[in-house]
């Protein structure tokens, strides 16, 4: 049996849609808004390892003589970066680095020196205990394609030399059981850059592929000591925000947030933003 619907209907049915949806949006607005009224003023307890791990993931091969350490400690003497930076001087300057942004983002810091401080603090409380670091030496992969109009596909490649700042944070809501408590990794990652394209040259019927590379030199570890901080104390505090309106979403609508909010530094307004997070949650 074939039950036709009247455009009556199909009009009712739309507007329907139409404003479950937008009150959806609405409630993810609202929860967005007092996200980000909340996070501004919580006190973070920031406690970090006594290590930094250092790894060139960089293919080598070495004699089979060479036991894992002797292999290790040649990967780093043939790196590019790595052999020129000191660990435990960057690790020591990553960390005052990222105290230093959270204080100035507003947040109320403590550290281990402090915890009996934050032990009795009356705000709401994150602990972003940094469970490991690490700096890693990589080869980052570089592919642009060229469809011709008669079908043939042209490829370019490059091995884009990077440097990556990796941390593994495991962020808990503190004196609640039930909040927040997962192991998110987060990453900033400096690397060569190109900007290239193909041209088909009509008079020799080829191919051609051009390009600029803005190549990193030994030294310019230093930009990836200034930016890591930044991108990673963000990526910890979107991870709160959103993982505040995820929970607050699926208790009153049953459903997900349709956007990644991010967190202003300095502003009681989160933005939303139609992307993925810059961070992974491991667990």
């Amino acid at each position: 049996m074939n039950i036709k619907v009247g455009h009556g209907v199909k009009r009712a049915l739309a507007v329907l849609v139409a404003f479950l949806l937008f009150s959806s949006c609405s409630t993810e607005y609202k929860i967005a808004s007092q996200a980000g009224k909340d996070i501004n003023g919580t006190s973070l307890l920031l406690l970090f390892p006594d290590d930094i791990f250092v790894q060139n993931s960089k293919p080598y091969s070495f004699p089979d003589s060479l036991n894992e350490e002797q292999r290790y400690l040649l990967s780093l003497d043939s790196s590019f970066f790595l052999k020129d930076i000191d660990a435990e001087k960057f690790k020591e300057q990553f960390q005052n680095r990222i105290i230093k942004l959270y204080s100035e983002y507003g947040f109320k810091v403590y550290t281990e020196e402090t915890l009996d401080s934050f032990l009795t603090c009356t705000t709401t409380a994150y602990i972003l205990n940094f469970s490991q670091l690490q700096i890693e030496e990589f080869w980052k992969p570089f592919n642009d394609d060229f469809l011709k109009e008669d079908g043939t596909v042209y490829s370019q490649y490059f091995d884009l030399n990077a440097l990556a700042a990796e941390a593994w944070v495991n962020v808990s809501k503190a004196n609640d059981t039930s909040g927040i408590d997962n192991l998110i990794y987060c990453e900033s990652v400096i690397s060569d850059e190109i900007d290239g394209n193909f041209y088909y040259d009509e008079i020799d019927d080829k191919v051609y592929y051009t390009y600029n590379a803005n190549l990193l030199e030994k030294d310019d570890w230093s930009d990836l000591l200034s930016q890591a901080p930044i991108d990673i104390s963000l990526n910890i505090i979107d991870f709160i925000v959103n993982s505040s309106i995820e929970r607050e979403m699926l208790s009153l609508e049953n459903t997900y947030p349709n956007r990644f909010w991010r967190y202003n530094p300095g502003s009681t307004r989160l933005s939303p933003v139609h992307g993925k997070s810059d961070y992974v949650i491991m667990k």
